[in-house]
């Protein structure tokens, strides 16, 4: 459980406040279910499982009600 909180919070960090309920949740929500498909909770499932999502930073802008740029950051 340790690494999905420090999981969480990394993707959290630059969600703007308004929002960060929300994204938690949503993030949580996916975690939880990749987990279940799993049906292990394990620690080395659960690293698995979060290396699967990618980076925290972009799961968590996924889940905001809108994009955190006007222009996609990579430009």
């Amino acid at each position: 459980m340790e690494l999905q909180e420090r999981y969480i919070a990394a993707g959290l960090k630059h969600i703007p406040p308004t929002e960060k309920d929300g994204v938690e949740r949503a993030m949580r929500r996916i975690i939880a279910e990749r987990l279940q498909e799993r049906g292990d909770a394990s620690e080395e499932t659960e690293r698995e499982v979060l290396r699967g999502l990618g980076s925290p930073r972009i799961l968590a802008e996924k889940q905001l009600s809108e994009p955190p740029h006007l222009i996609g950051p990579e430009l």
